[in-house]
């Protein structure tokens, strides 16, 4: 009997413990898909949208694609303007070998700040703002493998001139996140030096001006400087540009295209002390002296110099105001060619130093609480752009160092709830405080528009 009384001991104390057991199983079962349940309502700093995706996509549709053949020199112009001249000597594989076969060539050409914010090309060097005057991307390839210029070699790039301004150098970098940062290269960008010939036989009035600053008649090849002083009955004289006849007029803008180097003063040789109380015969002053007005050509920076030089010209200010105006302030087209040592990112830049300012933002309350921002900031008169990420705290969020009074595009996108939102605003930079941002729902159709083309979020 005592047997049997420890075996049903047993049996009850073995059926505890299976129950138990039981209990801890579902009770943990239960605790393993309860996070399954929260997970309807994402954690809103993992709702992010993957806009780099949409940016390279776009960086596709901008690539231009050339070929270079193999074993000689070939000059590449792309459509917006840049330059480049492709020396397969230069260049070797990322082994070391040389190249032996035709080189493909890759050029992106930012020109805007709606580009540069579509390809994600903030203008920032390490968190200072630059003002944009091209930002390009050169790589190349050979045989399947990527080119890199050779230590101690280089290769020529000629820029577009977009901007007035002095700009240089920069080169630039991407982090994991796809960010950009330019990095000075220590280079400014010069304008270019342009020899120009004359020849001698074309001035008729040379015996006028001081004889020391002409050579002698049998050479018949002069540089420009030659024609400082020389003097044009009007625009349409003729000169030689280089072997090509052309007119005063032509060649002026031809000249100036580049920097201002050459003017033009309307003098007068007319007798200065004529009488203002009857009728002049100006046929006979004409046949005498030549025209009331006529050209003088100099160079720019030597004004003041020249007029000491001719103290017996009179100068008619408003005349050569008007002419200067209309000749001689030309857009050069491009920067004297540069000599790079590295493929990549590439911009023509200058720092921003006017005084800046933090600007402030809200957010609608009917996100969910810190939801991530990913913010551009495109201004309008110049090409700049520069890109963030933030969480914001209490529905707010500042932009700091933008340029007081500067007009700017501001592109918001965040997601809640798997929708993606964004806000578009254009406003001017102030000291003004918690703007609100009005996010609207946008569709992956209208998203796709913006950058071009079909990209997964």
């Amino acid at each position: 009997m005592p047997t049997l009384k420890f075996a049903c001991t047993c049996a009850a104390a073995l059926f505890l413990l299976v129950s138990c057991n039981n209990k801890k199983t579902k009770a943990g079962n239960e605790q393993q898909q309860s996070p399954s349940s929260s997970t309807v309502m994402a954690n809103p700093q993992e709702e992010t949208i993957n806009i780099p995706d949409f940016q390279k996509g776009y960086e596709q549709l901008l690539t231009q694609r050339f070929t270079a053949a193999a074993g000689k020199i070939t000059v590449i112009k792309a459509d917006k303007g840049l330059k480049l001249t492709v020396d397969p000597l230069a260049l070797e594989k990322e082994n070391g070998e040389a190249v032996n076969d035709a080189i493909n060539v890759s050029i992106i050409e930012l020109t805007n700040s709606e580009d540069l914010f579509k390809s994600n090309a903030a203008t920032v060097s390490d968190g200072k703002l630059l003002m944009s005057g091209g930002s390009y991307y050169i790589g190349m390839e050979s045989e399947g493998e990527k080119l890199h210029i050779r230590k101690g070699y280089f290769l020529e790039v000629e820029f577009p001139k977009l901007r007035k301004e002095d700009m240089e150098l920069f080169y630039g970098q991407r982090d994991s996140g796809n960010n950009m940062n330019w990095k000075p290269a220590g280079e400014s960008l010069e304008p270019p030096e342009e020899p120009i010939e004359f020849t001698y036989a074309t001035y008729r009035y040379d015996t006028v001006y001081r004889v020391d600053t002409i050579r002698e008649p049998d050479k018949s090849v002069y540089s420009y400087s030659f024609l400082t002083g020389r003097v044009f009955r009007d625009l349409n004289a003729k000169v030689f540009y280089y072997d090509q006849q052309v007119t005063l007029g032509q060649l002026l803008d031809t000249v100036n295209k580049h920097s201002r180097k050459l003017c033009l003063d309307s003098i007068s040789f007319w007798p200065p002390n004529l009488p203002k109380n009857r009728t002049l015969d100006t046929n006979y002053l004409v046949t005498v002296y030549g025209p009331r007005f006529q050209l003088m050509l100099k160079k720019c920076e030597c004004k003041d110099d020249e007029a000491k030089k001719y103290p017996y010209i009179r100068r008619d200010t408003s005349i050569n105001s008007r002419v200067v105006s209309s000749l001689a302030d030309q857009v050069q087209k491009y920067y004297a060619p540069e000599q790079i040592n590295a493929l990549g990112w590439i911009n023509c830049d200058r720092y921003d130093n006017r005084p800046m300012s933090d600007m402030e933002f809200e957010i609608p309350i009917t996100f969910n609480t810190n939801p991530n921002i990913q913010y551009f900031v495109l201004f309008k008169s110049f090409s700049g752009c520069i890109n963030g990420s933030i969480i914001p705290n209490a529905q707010k969020f500042v932009i700091n160092q933008l340029p007081l009074n500067e007009e700017i595009t501001l592109i918001a996108f965040t997601k809640s709830k798997g929708l993606i939102y964004q806000a578009r605003t254009d406003l001017r930079v102030s000291q003004k405080k918690n703007m609100i941002l009005d996010f609207k729902e946008i569709s992956m159709a209208e998203m796709n528009k913006i950058f071009g083309r079909n990209v997964r979020i």
